[in-house]
């Protein structure tokens, strides 16, 4: 059985455009996370950095639920739906690519990244992204921010 997950949104408070969207089994502490000075995306740092600086916090709205075999497509939906709604949002698979990962092909999430990431290191960071309950793209741009991976 597949336990529940949440498609959420981040969402600027100043202007009310949706910045970021994301998924998660813990909304609460997935929110708690944003708030500290945990490391994200870069453009993700960037944005919640200035909020930080000027003393506001974003909202986080839930947007959808699905279970974790659908997370990924379901995720994906948001982001196209939103990025063609005109939201400036700061997702790594918006800034980086035109399309997300496909999650219903095996090895398809690694088809962007191949180059860079070696067979020992997929297992690696599929065990980082079940115990941080972070998104592939966060904990590969945790890992780009650290110099650990590099993308060519």
């Amino acid at each position: 059985m597949y336990g529940k997950v949440y498609i959420y949104a981040l969402v600027d408070v100043r202007d009310g455009q949706v910045f970021y969207v994301g998924s998660t089994s813990y909304p609460e502490r997935r929110y708690k996370a944003y708030l500290k000075r945990t490391p994200h995306s870069f453009g993700l740092n960037q944005v919640l950095g200035e909020m930080r600086r000027i003393g506001i916090a974003p909202e986080m709205k839930i947007l959808d639920e699905t279970n974790d075999s659908k997370r990924n497509s379901v995720e994906a939906e948001w982001i196209r739906k939103l990025k063609a709604e005109g939201a400036p949002l700061v997702n790594v698979t918006c800034l980086k690519r035109t399309t997300v990962w496909h999650p219903d092909e095996p090895e398809a999430k690694y088809k962007k990244i191949s180059t860079s990431i070696y067979d020992y290191q997929r297992d690696a960071i599929d065990r980082l992204v079940k115990e941080s309950d972070s998104t592939l793209s966060e904990v590969v741009c945790m890992l780009i921010g650290k110099g650990l991976i590099a993308l060519k």
